[in-house]
């Protein structure tokens, strides 16, 4: 959250700044655990909508300023011949699929609270991936369509292609 922060304003980027923001979430979250499971699962329910909200958010937002020449060529030339800035990243991609999977083992731990676990699971799961996988395929078309081949050079593209969206 911070490093995306520091693209959004050069504020986050003084090292103070930045650190005594780190420092006071983690005074927050510890004051959070203090209080308590009903009270953490009320933040972690608000902390999930807010995430959804955002990324629902940038996607429709992000979607009025996709231009359609970002998608051509779909695959660059210097990708298929395994060489150039698109090759080199292909390492940090693939590890952000395993961060968007994450939590799904949290799932069958909440079974005892669920009726009919047997039954319910395996659906929950399904929807959940499946709800997931468009959501972030989603993120990647409207962060394609409004950075093109230039998303590669960013460190937080969907950061710089919200803030090419919405302005300053």
């Amino acid at each position: 959250m911070l490093t995306i922060l520091k693209t959004l304003s050069p504020v986050f980027s003084n090292h103070a700044v930045y650190y005594g923001i780190a420092i006071g979430i983690i005074v927050l979250f510890t004051i959070i655990n203090l209080f308590g499971r009903t009270i953490v699962k009320l933040v972690d329910n608000l902390s999930s909508a807010a995430k959804m909200i955002t990324i629902l958010i940038f996607i429709i937002i992000g979607a009025f300023f996709i231009h359609k020449m970002n998608f051509t060529p779909v695959i660059p030339k210097a990708a298929t011949l395994g060489v150039g800035p698109y090759f080199k990243h292909f390492g940090a991609a693939f590890s952000v699929v395993f961060y968007m999977f994450t939590g799904f083992s949290f799932i069958p731990i909440a079974a005892k609270q669920m009726n009919n676990p047997e039954k319910n699971i395996p659906k929950v799961l399904i929807s959940v991936m499946i709800t997931v996988t468009i959501l972030y395929a989603l993120m990647m078309l409207v962060a394609i369509g409004i950075l093109g081949s230039k998303m590669v050079n960013y460190s937080t593209p969907i950061a710089v292609a919200f803030q090419k969206a919405v302005g300053d």
